[in-house]
């Protein structure tokens, strides 16, 4: 027999909300302004450069397909000539 207290759980339920949602909220108008139509975006911006790129990999693994494809002919029988 266990002498602790029992609580039904819809209420557990609704602590843990009312503990969870004023963290969900917050003042964001201040960290990051909305951005709207005609509102410019920040972007970085590097120059091109050009480099030597290492043409041979050398690893161990599996390759699998992302899709495979059937190719079937509609017409049975071999192709004869080719009527160019």
């Amino acid at each position: 027999m266990s002498s602790g207290i029992r609580f039904p759980g819809s209420l557990l339920a609704a602590l843990a909300l009312a503990a969870a949602v004023p963290g969900c909220g917050g003042n964001d108008s201040q960290a990051r302004p909305k951005a709207g139509p005609g509102t410019p975006i920040p972007v970085l911006v590097a120059t091109a450069e050009t480099k030597t790129v290492a043409l041979k990999l050398r690893a161990v693994g599996n390759v699998e397909t992302q899709s495979s494809v059937a190719v079937k002919s509609r017409v049975d029988g071999q192709i004869v000539k080719v009527h160019l």
